[in-house]
């Protein structure tokens, strides 16, 4: 199943196949840590403080601490829910 990022000109594209909850956060930490190797040198890394789990139009919706950018997965919102191993900063907020 796809998932994708929503950079904060409203824009989508894929970064990856995850088949559960587990493979979309590593997916998404990846995402991050090549996305912090781009930066300027002097220029403040992004950090995941938390994440926040949304349904939205048919697809999981990840808030992962910013305002205008988010992570959106072709997943169940259900095999979120029933995952008992998510990682512990999240906060596991299910709409």
């Amino acid at each position: 199943m796809k998932l994708w990022f929503g950079d904060n000109y409203g824009k989508r594209r894929i970064i990856a196949d995850c088949n559960t909850p587990e493979e979309v956060s590593q997916a998404i930490d990846k995402f991050i840590a090549e996305s912090n190797k781009k930066k300027p040198p002097g220029a403040r890394p992004f950090k995941r403080y938390y994440t926040r789990v949304y349904e939205e139009n048919g697809l999981v919706k990840y808030d992962v601490s910013s305002y205008t950018e988010f992570f959106y997965w072709e997943g169940s919102i259900d095999a979120y829910r029933n995952n008992s191993s998510n990682s512990s900063r999240s906060n596991k907020h299910c709409d």
